[in-house]
């Protein structure tokens, strides 16, 4: 875990400063740079929803939409027709019964955690009725 904070204020679509404090490790030896990926957790769920329903608000997409229609490449191995039944206003309210688990240990790259939600995940999580 991190024992620091990294920050980036972006204007008009470009980074205009971008800063990190602290350091990545415990002991202290290894600086935090703006590029060091750091987990966020659950704080992605609240900038999430907000950003799904300032869509809903300007009507570009409806919370009764289901994940079929919005992310059409997540299929599901287990049961095909899970994407179809999961519906946006599910994920906002915590009723999606995805099984919670992600390894972040071993995620040094936002594209290794692509490659978990759209093949370890998609292909060998389940969901909890």
């Amino acid at each position: 875990d991190a024992l620091g904070v990294s920050v980036a204020i972006m204007k008009g679509g470009k980074v205009i400063f971008a800063r990190a404090y602290g350091f990545k490790d415990v002991d202290g030896k290894i600086p935090l740079t703006p590029e060091t990926l750091m987990q966020i957790g659950s704080t992605t769920k609240q900038t999430t929803a907000t950003a799904l329903l300032q869509k809903v608000e300007e009507g570009k997409i409806s919370l009764d939409n289901s994940l079929a229609e919005v992310v059409p490449d997540l299929e599901f191995k287990l049961d095909e027709n899970w994407n179809d039944q999961i519906k946006l206003h599910h994920l906002i309210s915590h009723q999606g019964a995805f099984y919670d688990y992600t390894p972040w240990d071993d995620m040094p790259s936002d594209d290794m955690l692509e490659a978990v939600t759209y093949g370890t995940f998609a292909k060998s999580y389940f969901l909890m009725a």
